[in-house]
């Protein structure tokens, strides 16, 4: 197995363990291969290609304090956008604030990898703060949101040991519909999520990485390609 996973590939694995093992574990190439919504099948929308990855970049570039020299407008009003949230009010007011936080930590037989949009020390404890730029409302779907959720209690994790604590709060920042969703850190979820590194180590080790099919199928790459999700 791996001896360093980034966060972001334990979340794709617990999405869909077929989806990881075709793209991070034997790297097969995403682009060009894209879901292309037809006239028979509806579809969610998918945000992708470099504009909405260039977009989400400016923004993090802004938001942590090194803003490029010409931003795009909309990555402007979105950074703004974070500064009209709670998270951003509380971040003011503290004594300590880090921002794209760089981590490498032993997890049990691996290390660790990711890095985070921002965390800060409050009264009540460390907050963790995740800002993101997707095109949907996080009320409307939340299976979208998990994924996220599960990001935020390894990132928490990560930082338990590097504090000598565990992180009080936790918070994803959507910005586009500036709604924030608080992520619960109670400890059977934060130890399902830890459960996440043990089954991709095992599925690494059998070469097992079963097919998921639900709706993220129409937002995946592979669709209609390799995968063979919705062809019964």
């Amino acid at each position: 197995y791996d001896a360093e996973i980034p966060v972001t590939h334990a979340v794709e694995y617990a999405v869909c363990p077929r989806r990881y093992y075709l793209e991070r574990y034997l790297g097969l190439d995403t682009e060009a291969k894209l879901y292309a919504k037809t006239e028979e099948e509806e579809a969610p929308a998918v945000e992708t290609g470099e504009d909405a990855t260039g977009i989400g970049v400016q923004v993090h570039q802004i938001l942590a304090g090194d803003p490029p020299a010409d931003p795009a407008p909309e990555a402007v009003e979105l950074a703004k956008a974070f500064e009209r949230m709670e998270p951003a009010r509380l971040m003011k007011g503290s004594p300590r604030v880090e921002r794209e936080f760089d981590f490498l930590v032993g997890f049990g037989p691996v290390l660790l990898r990711g890095q985070i949009d921002a965390w800060f020390e409050t009264e009540e404890g460390v907050v963790l703060v995740d800002y993101k730029t997707d095109r949907f409302d996080p009320d409307t779907e939340p299976e979208r949101v998990r994924p996220y959720e599960l990001q935020l209690r390894l990132y928490a994790q990560a930082l338990e040991p590097l504090l000598g604590r565990p992180p009080a709060r936790a918070y994803l920042c959507f910005l586009r519909t500036e709604k924030v969703k608080e992520v619960s850190l109670e400890p059977a979820l934060m130890e399902e999520a830890a459960g996440t590194l043990d089954e991709l180590i095992r599925a690494q080790e059998s070469l097992d990485f079963p097919l998921a099919e639900g709706d993220h199928c129409f937002r995946c790459p592979f669709r209609r390609g390799p995968c063979p999700a919705g062809r019964r």
